[in-house]
């Protein structure tokens, strides 16, 4: 196994660099953060240009087509930042269900446009009173003649979407299915969810019409679950990123003090733990190793609870000023929180884990 990135993962890497030094600076983002879209639209047709929203959408698609490795070195880069936007839940999670599902017009015009940067297509797919378990749980459904009923939390960036890709409780057969509903439609209603996680609405379906030609069918819940593994490893390398820049802030002249080397220590350890548990299982999946899509689980979970890990100690070192908005830190703490489940959380990717390496009883 080398872990060593190659001349082209050394070129997007530093083309990523580049972009969030440029673009997406830290008084950048504080700017943002107070402001009611704290990313910029205008950033979409750069990402699009450079073939980053189409990092997982099909060549013949228009997209990038590009290796789980390289979405890992993509968004660790973008983790930095940290950037904000609907990436990771259009260009990743969209992205890679509905590669999952059967090809048809629907369907390509949605990854065309992921890639393109036309179209924001964001995952509705957990419910009230229900954790994270993909489709299958959903109880949202086509009523009647075809219409959409149903209420969806936590669905990231749906402020920004064109689409919405919505979880509909599974066919009769057991296969999971997906609605893909317009953001304009009447009966689609968005509402922010207050408190401290990031860019997180709530969205409500009343009656949308839904044509049979936007009823997209997945394949079932372990090759669902193998088809979202990059997107695991993606999420933990943006995570990473996240702790790495944490630590970065933190030169030679504050190290030399023991209590606070204790500190840092923490952070080195996180971010340390998250990135190699990214680039292993990027590794894995890319050359297709045995129980590979249990790594990615297994990646997700070590990331999020790094993430928090390395947000805490990186307080505990700047004390009162790491509280100010303008700082910069706390861009790192927010995201930490708001994506500590944001497909998941850790204890169920372990149980993922357990169930994909055969240990489940």
């Amino acid at each position: 196994m080398d872990l060593a990135l190659t001349e082209s993962e050394l070129a997007l890497r530093d083309s990523v660099r580049q972009f969030v030094r440029q673009e997406a600076s830290t008084p950048v983002l504080t700017g943002l953060s107070e402001s009611p879209q704290p990313w910029r639209r205008e950033w979409l047709p750069t990402l699009a240009a450079a073939g980053w929203l189409g990092i997982f959408v099909p060549g013949e698609l228009g997209g990038a087509g590009a290796s789980t490795m390289d979405a890992a070195v993509l968004m660790e880069e973008l983790g930095r930042g940290p950037v904000p936007g609907p990436m990771l839940p259009s260009s990743v999670v969209s992205a890679l269900l509905l590669r999952s599902a059967g090809a048809g017009p629907a369907r390509d015009e949605l990854l065309a446009g992921i890639a393109a940067g036309t179209h924001v297509v964001i995952p509705a797919l957990r419910e009230p009173g229900a954790s994270w378990r993909g489709a299958g749980s959903a109880s949202a459904d086509l009523i009647g003649d075809g219409r959409l009923t149903g209420t969806k939390l936590f669905a990231a960036y749906a402020d920004a979407a064109t689409h919405f890709l919505v979880s509909l409780a599974p066919a009769r057969s057991g296969q999971s299915r997906f609605a893909i509903v317009p953001a304009g439609e009447a009966g689609v209603s968005v509402r922010s969810l207050t408190g401290f996680l990031h860019a997180s609405y709530t969205v409500d379906f009343s009656e949308v019409p839904v044509p049979s030609a936007q009823v997209l069918h997945a394949p079932g819940a372990d090759e669902l679950d193998a088809a979202l593994a990059p997107g695991l490893v993606a999420l933990a390398a943006y995570q990473a990123g996240g702790c790495q820049a944490v630590l970065d802030q933190f030169g030679m002249p504050i190290g030399r003090f023991q209590r606070v080397q204790d500190h840092i220590v923490r952070i080195l350890n996180a971010a340390d733990t998250a990135r190699w548990a990214s680039y292993e299982a990027a590794w894995a999946l890319d050359s297709s190793q045995r129980a590979a899509p249990a790594r990615a689980h297994l990646a997700a979970a070590v990331a999020s609870e790094s993430y928090i890990e390395a947000a805490n100690a990186g307080h505990e070192v700047h004390a009162g000023i790491g509280s100010d908005p303008q700082y910069g830190l706390t861009l790192f703490t927010q995201e930490s929180r708001s994506l500590f489940e944001f497909l998941g959380s850790p204890d169920w990717h372990r149980a993922r884990l357990a169930d994909g390496l055969g240990w489940a009883s």
